[in-house]
C-alpha cells in the first residue's frame, strides 16, 4: 500500500473524529454515559531531507460504576526513524493497548484488580516504573496482571507482566510486590520485591530488594530507600562470587518550609543500578535524576542525561516568597561519577578515576511590577562532561498584559558556552515573541542564532527561525501548527533526555479529547 495510501487513510480517521466532535458541539451527537476519547496525531515534513512522518494515538476508555476497560489504537505510517524508538512500528497500524479494570472497597477496604496492559510505579521509582512519555518516545507498559489493595494503613501492589522489545515482542516476564504501611500519622515504612524471568532456563534472574522510610515531623518530610540487584550466574562468572550484589542504590529527600522559605534538599548514590530486561532493551525502573528540569529552552541546552550504571550526587534548591506574586529560586547540584571500587567499574573491568559529571547553580528572579506587568531573570553556571562545555547564561522574560485576556510575552536567552578540549568559544542567542489570546489563540515567533569557531578567529553563524499557532477550537480540540527551521537538541525530563534531530519543514500536531 502506497504512503499516499496510509495518508488518506489516517486522514479520514481523523476527519472522521473531529466531525464526531462537531456534531457533539452542536447537540446531534453524543458519546455514550461513560464513554472517553483520546485522539493524538502528529504530521511532520522535513522540506531538506524529504522525510514524511505521520502518527496517530486513538484511546477509548470506558467507565461504569466500579468497572473501567479501554484500549489504544495506534498508527504509524512510517514512524520515527530511530529503532530505540520505533520499536518495530515503522509502518504498523493496530490495537497495541488494551485493558480491564475493576475497583471496589468499604470504608477500610479497597481493591483495584487489572487485566491487560497498565502502568505503575512503586515509591520513587527505584525498582519499578512502567510509564508512557510521547514526549521521550518512552512506553514500557506490561501486558499482564495488575493488583493494587489497601486495607486501614496497610497498602499492596502485586504485578506480573511483560513488556515490549525493541522488535515490540514480549518475552521477559516480569513479577514485582511492594507493601508500604503506615506505622503511625508520622512514619511510614515500605518494601518492594522484583525479579525478571529470562526467555532461557540457562539463565538466573535478575533480582531486586529494596526498603524504604517515610518519616514526617511538623513542617519536615523525609524519604529514603535503599535497593539491591543480584544476578547470580554474572556475579559469578564475572567475579567469582567476590561481591555479594550486582547493583546498589540509594536515595533520600529533604523538604521543608519556614514562613516565606521553602527548602528542598536531595542526594543519590546509583552504582550499576539499572534493572533490565536481558535484551537491555527494556527498562524497569527509573530513579530520581537528582537535577533540575527547566522550562527555559538554553537552560536545557547541554543536558546531562540521568546514568544509573554510577552516579552519585547532590541537590539543594531554595523557594523564597518576596510577596503575594513575586519570587526568587536558587539551586546548586552537583553529579560525580563514581571511582575505580565501584562495582560498575569492577564488573566493565575499567579503572577510571571519579570526575565531575554535572555541576549547575542556578537562580531566577520573578517580580510582579504592577497587575499587568511582570519581568523575570534567570541565570545559570553549567560544567557538563558528556558535552565536555562550560556553559554560562541568563534569561528574561517580559509579559504585558493588554487586556484581561490578550497578553504580549518577550523572551530573550543568550548562552556564552566553551570546549573544555578545543578551548572553542561560541554563543548562542534565542528571541522569542508571543502574543496570546486566552484561552483560545496564541501565536509566537522564534528566532536563534549560534556562533561557531571552527578555527581561530573565524567566526560562523547559523540561523532558525520557526512560526507557531495555537489554536483550541470550538470542538475540544487542540491545533498546533509549526513553518520553518528548529536546531536540534537533546529533550530531557527528570534525567532522562531523546535527541531531537534538526527539523525544517512544517509540523501539525491536534488534540482530541472527548
Amino acid at each position: 500500500m502506497s504512503k499516499i495510501s496510509h495518508f488518506l487513510k489516517i486522514s479520514l480517521t481523523i476527519i472522521l473524529i473531529q466531525f464526531s466532535v462537531y456534531s457533539q458541539s452542536v447537540g446531534e451527537f453524543k458519546l455514550p454515559p461513560g464513554l472517553t476519547l483520546f485522539n493524538q496525531v502528529k504530521y511532520s515534513y522535513d522540506t531538506d531531507i524529504k522525510r514524511e512522518i505521520l502518527e496517530n494515538f486513538l484511546n477509548l476508555d470506558y467507565r461504569y460504576s466500579g468497572f473501567t476497560a479501554g484500549l489504544r489504537f495506534e498508527v504509524f505510517q512510517p514512524n520515527d526513524p530511530n529503532p530505540a524508538i520505533s520499536r518495530g512500528k515503522e509502518n504498523f497500524a493496530g490495537i497495541d493497548f488494551r485493558y480491564i479494570s475493576f475497583n471496589t472497597g468499604f470504608s477500610d477496604f479497597k481493591l483495584e484488580v487489572t487485566a491487560g496492559n497498565y502502568y505503575t510505579q512503586f515509591g520513587k521509582g527505584m525498582v519499578i516504573k512502567i510509564f508512557e512519555d510521547r514526549n521521550l518516545r518512552i512506553d514500557n507498559n506490561l501486558e499482564g496482571l495488575y493488583v493494587k489493595a489497601d486495607y486501614g494503613d496497610l497498602s499492596i501492589q502485586a504485578l506480573t507482566g511483560s513488556a515490549a522489545n525493541s522488535q515490540n515482542e514480549r518475552i521477559d516476564i516480569l513479577h514485582a510486590f511492594d507493601l508500604e504501611y503506615r506505622l503511625n500519622e508520622n512514619i511510614a515504612a515500605g518494601i518492594t520485591v522484583a525479579s525478571n524471568s529470562p526467555p532461557f532456563s540457562a539463565l538466573s534472574k535478575t533480582q531486586v530488594f529494596s526498603g524504604r522510610i517515610i518519616p514526617s515531623l511538623f513542617n519536615l518530610d523525609f524519604y529514603a530507600e535503599y535497593a539491591v540487584i543480584k544476578i547470580e550466574d554474572l556475579q559469578k562468572s564475572i567475579l567469582n562470587d567476590a561481591e555479594k550484589f550486582w547493583g546498589t542504590g540509594f536515595y533520600s529527600s529533604f523538604s521543608s518550609h519556614f514562613n516565606r522559605l521553602a527548602v528542598t534538599a536531595e542526594y543519590k548514590y546509583y552504582d550499576n543500578f539499572s534493572f533490565y530486561s536481558f535484551d537491555k532493551t527494556i527498562l524497569y525502573n527509573t530513579p530520581p535524576a537528582v537535577r533540575k528540569d527547566y522550562s527555559f529552552l538554553l537552560f536545557n541546552r547541554h543536558p546531562s542525561p540521568l546514568f544509573p550504571e554510577s552516579e552519585t550526587g547532590f541537590l539543594i534548591d531554595l523557594f523564597y516568597s518576596l510577596g503575594f506574586t513575586s519570587s526568587l529560586s536558587l539551586a546548586y547540584s552537583e553529579t560525580k561519577s563514581l571511582g575505580e571500587n565501584s562495582l560498575y567499574q569492577k564488573y566493565s573491568k575499567t579503572n577510571n578515576k571519579e570526575k565531575i559529571v554535572l555541576r549547575e547553580i542556578f537562580g531566577l528572579l520573578d517580580f510582579q511590577i504592577d497587575k499587568d506587568f511582570s519581568i523575570v531573570f534567570g541565570g545559570s553556571y553549567q560544567e557538563e562532561a558528556e558535552s565536555n562545555t562550560k556553559n554560562l547564561t541568563g534569561v528574561a522574560l517580559l509579559t504585558y498584559k493588554l487586556t484581561p485576556v490578550n497578553t504580549v510575552k518577550i523572551i530573550v536567552e543568550h548562552q556564552q558556552t566553551e570546549n573544555t578540549i578545543t578551548t572553542e568559544n561560541y554563543y548562542t542567542d534565542v528571541l522569542t515573541l508571543e502574543y496570546l489570546t486566552s484561552p483560545n489563540w496564541s501565536i509566537s515567533l522564534v528566532s536563534e542564532m549560534k556562533t561557531t569557531e571552527p578555527d581561530a578567529g573565524k567566526i560562523v553563524r547559523q540561523f532558525w527561525n520557526f512560526l507557531q499557532l495555537s489554536y483550541k477550537t470550538p470542538f475540544n480540540t487542540d491545533l498546533n501548527l509549526l513553518l520553518g527551521s528548529r536546531q536540534a537538541g537533546v529533550i530531557c525530563i527528570g534525567g532522562v533526555c531523546r535527541y531531537e534531530p534538526e527539523f525544517r519543514g512544517i509540523e501539525l500536531k491536534a488534540v482530541t479529547r472527548l
